[in-house]
């Protein structure tokens, strides 16, 4: 399912550089990983792993880091993504992707699909309408492959499987044509935002700072090395 072995871990505007110190060290035994700060995440290539390895990236990551938002795998074969210079390659890439959506997305699963667009994007600007198109594109290609010819349901506001779909210039892709855009299809390993891993709806009043920034804070003062995973009774409501 994850061909290129690549992760997008996102973050708070300005934590990119922590958050990349925090990965090089929960991924110490994955000696080839490649890791990246750019804008708002870290982007992570593990070349040479299996499977099993990959998977073992995604649990660590989850489980430890105090800094991340959401770990998200990219569902692209390929490293450059797919072009996306209008909403009708936006739609043929997705009906035509090489991702089996049936056994992605099983039929009795709901799903919801989120988009990052770059403001230089002349066509694409309202993502609700990224997100439709590429809704479209997934469902039309998931009714022709499917025995049943039925489609799963798109979740609103609670639903089990969670895609981003972003879109970014050429040139960030390293691709020649640095005049187009290209897109890349992720998948949500986190499904909720980390810093609400240990959040408690039945709190009578809301935690006065996210667990992830209360984090960040006591990484810059130097009270903790990263990679070190504290409680987080400092972003407690109690």
């Amino acid at each position: 399912m994850f061909a290129n072995k690549r992760l997008f871990v996102t973050c708070g505007t300005g934590l990119e550089q922590l958050l990349k110190t925090e990965v090089q060290t929960i991924l110490t035994e994955h000696t080839g990983a490649l890791i990246t700060a750019g804008s708002s995440g870290v982007d992570i290539i593990l070349p040479g792993a299996d499977d099993s390895q990959f998977m073992r990236c995604i649990y660590q990551l989850n489980h430890q880091s105090r800094i991340a938002s959401r770990v998200l795998a990219s569902l692209s074969a390929g490293l450059t993504g797919f072009r996306c210079n209008s909403e009708q390659d936006l739609y043929s890439a997705m009906y035509h992707s090489d991702i089996d959506w049936t056994k992605l997305i099983p039929l009795h699963k709901t799903f919801s699909i989120h988009s990052v667009v770059s403001r230089e994007h002349p066509s694409l600007i309202h993502t609700q309408f990224v997100n439709q198109r590429a809704k479209d594109g997934l469902v039309d290609r998931y009714v022709k492959d499917s025995p049943t010819k039925h489609r799963p349901n798109v979740g609103r506001g609670d639903f089990d499987i969670r895609l981003f779909v972003t879109i970014g210039p050429s040139s960030t892709f390293g691709e020649v044509d640095t005049k187009g855009f290209r897109g890349t299809v992720l998948f949500d390993t986190s499904n909720m935002p980390l810093s609400k891993r240990n959040y408690r709806i039945t709190a009578d009043v809301q935690a006065p700072l996210s667990e992830s920034l209360a984090a960040a804070t006591l990484m810059f003062g130097g009270f903790y090395p990263p990679g070190f995973a504290p409680t987080s009774s400092f972003s407690s409501s109690s």
